[in-house]
């Protein structure tokens, strides 16, 4: 099961609802995996008791490093099938960075991506139609 929040607006509590949803979810015994996609403004973090200096260093990835490690990846052996997926667990934070008192590998969290000094650069200079044949 797939379960996606959108909002174009922020400050509507969709940060708040997915950590919630996640957490009852992981309770009553599903495996769950929270990805926070808000890569301008980033947050869900902060719902599962971890700060931006959690996610600064240097071996947090994310949803942006994975995007960058699958299009490197891509480049260099263009291929159809999902072999060339990097493994989601080296983007995923350890269960025992999400402190709430859950089994483990119940709930696992993306960051939007290492929150360094060069986060905002390299969600701004990222080239998201690099590549693409449109039409």
């Amino acid at each position: 099961m797939i379960v996606t929040f959108y909002s174009y607006k922020g400050g509507l509590g969709r940060s708040m609802a997915v950590a919630n949803v996640a957490v009852l979810l992981a309770r009553d015994g599903y495996r769950v995996i929270v990805v926070d996609w808000d890569l301008e403004a980033p947050g869900i973090h902060r719902f599962f008791n971890l700060t931006d200096q959690d996610l600064a260093g240097s071996e947090v990835r994310g949803v942006i490093e994975y995007v960058v490690d699958f299009r490197a990846a891509f480049e260099t052996e263009p291929q159809s099938d999902s072999s060339i997926l990097p493994n989601l667990d080296r983007y995923l934070l350890p269960s025992k960075s999400v402190d709430l008192s859950l089994p483990e590998k119940t709930l696992r969290f993306m960051p939007a991506g290492r929150q360094d000094e060069t986060y905002a650069n390299r969600i701004s200079s990222f080239d998201w139609g690099h590549g693409l044949k449109v039409g």
